[in-house]
C-alpha cells in the first residue's frame, strides 16, 4: 500500500509545486462555513489542510488551529507564518496523541484518498479528534480537466455511504447536508452540547 500513498504524495508535491494546482476550498471552508457558525473549540486541526490558508485564516482570527497535508509544503506554509502549526503527514498517519484536537476539519479531501486508505484515515481522524468533527466530500469528478491525464477525485461516494462508515467507526453523526455537487457531514465523538 505504501506505494499507492507516495505516489499520491508525489503527485501533489508536484502540483503544489508547479502551481497547477492551488486549491484555496480550505480557505472558503473556514471562511464560509466554518467561521460563521463561530464553532466553540480549544483547538482545532485542518486535515488536508493544502497550502495552510484556512490555517492561517482560523490562526488570525485567534483560533488555536494546526494542519496537516500529504504534500511538504513546508516553504509554502512558512510564506504565510504558519509553518510551525503545520506538519506533512498522510491522513492515515497524524503525528498527534490521541483526543488531542477538540474540532476537525476535513474538506474536499476524503475524495482524493484512494478507497483503501479510507476507512484508516477516518480511523485516525477519529483517534486524534476529542470532540467535533467537519467533513465536506465532494460527490463528482473534477470539473476542470484532469492535470497530466490524473483526476485527483478518486474515491467518490454518496452521503449516506460516507456516514455508515463513519458510524461503523464511531462517529455520531449530528447531520449531513447533500447540495449539488458536496456532501457535509458533521459529527460528534461522544454525546456534548450541540456547538453546531
Amino acid at each position: 500500500m505504501s506505494t499507492t500513498i507516495d505516489k499520491f504524495q508525489s503527485l501533489y508535491q508536484m502540483l503544489y509545486d508547479h502551481c497547477e494546482y492551488a486549491p484555496h476550498n480550505g480557505m472558503v471552508a473556514w471562511r464560509d462555513r466554518i467561521l460563521p457558525i463561530k464553532p466553540k473549540y480549544t483547538k482545532a486541526l485542518d486535515v488536508g489542510c493544502g497550502l495552510g490558508e484556512g490555517v492561517a485564516l482560523a490562526r488570525g482570527c485567534g483560533l488555536d488551529t494546526w494542519g496537516v497535508d500529504i504534500a511538504d509544503v513546508h516553504d509554502k506554509w512558512a510564506a504565510i507564518g504558519i509553518a510551525d502549526y503545520c506538519q506533512q503527514a498522510p491522513a492515515h498517519k497524524i503525528p498527534y496523541p490521541d483526543n488531542t484536537f477538540d474540532f476537525v476539519t476535513c474538506t474536499d479531501v476524503m475524495e482524493h484518498i484512494p478507497a483503501e486508505y479510507v476507512i484508516p484515515s477516518l480511523s485516525e481522524i477519529y483517534r486524534v479528534g476529542s470532540k467535533y468533527f467537519y467533513f465536506v466530500m465532494d460527490s463528482e469528478l473534477e470539473k476542470y480537466p484532469p492535470i497530466n491525464g490524473i483526476y485527483t477525485h478518486v474515491t467518490l461516494k454518496p452521503c449516506d455511504e460516507w456516514a455508515d462508515i463513519m458510524v461503523s467507526i464511531g462517529y455520531k453523526i449530528i447531520a449531513t447536508v447533500v447540495d449539488a455537487d458536496h456532501c457535509t457531514i458533521t459529527a460528534e465523538k461522544e454525546l456534548n452540547e450541540n456547538h453546531f
